[in-house]
């Protein structure tokens, strides 16, 4: 599947998503990091620390995860999280105090909720691309397909991602394409 390819899917059952999204976790992005520890961050999708500790349980031993989130009204969560280093506060100042203060702020698993109302999808996305995501890493964008949630200068979430592929074509292999979207930095 080329760069500018990105499918929709035929089934998109809420119930089906998520047996489905788990099984491909476990099929396409686990083996890339086979043995190899991984680190791992993870933005604005540890309300309920479910995919964070999914995740984690399956990467290689040594492997490191930087969570960023707001975590308003859930302390219990941010506070039950042992393990992982912790940023709280608005993610896009987070990953720039990251960018700055270490000089390896680069990772190998980059796993992003893009249904955010405030979010500015494309300054993620060029942050991640030059600064964050390493070659042959992965970014996830969760709820990829949500079009309710996000409209950005009239645009959905679809249109931002696709208009970011034609700008880095060829620098990117869809891995796969659901409400979860796959990318490899190749």
């Amino acid at each position: 599947m080329d760069s500018l390819s990105v499918p929709l899917p035929l089934d998109t059952g809420f119930f089906k998503y998520h047996g489905d999204m788990m099984g491909k976790w476990e099929e396409l992005i686990f083996p890339l990091f086979s043995g190899i520890p991984v680190k791992y961050l993870e933005i604005e999708e540890v309300y309920n620390a479910s995919y964070t500790n999914f995740i984690m349980n399956h990467l290689p031993e040594n492997s490191t995860a930087t969570c960023i989130d707001t975590w308003q009204d859930q302390d219990d969560i941010f506070n039950n999280l042992s393990g992982y280093i912790l940023k709280r506060g608005e993610t896009m100042e987070e990953l720039q105090k990251l960018k700055v203060q270490d000089s390896d702020s680069s990772f190998d698993l980059i796993f992003f909720l893009t249904a955010r109302k405030k979010v500015n999808l494309m300054d993620y996305l060029e942050l991640f691309h030059e600064k964050l995501l390493n070659n042959n890493g992965v970014l996830v964008l969760n709820d990829y397909l949500n079009r309710e949630e996000i409209k950005q200068g009239g645009m959905h979430t679809i249109d931002i991602v696709k208009r970011f592929l034609f700008k880095y074509q060829g620098q990117y292999k869809v891995l796969f394409s659901n409400f979860h979207l796959f990318l490899q930095k190749i």
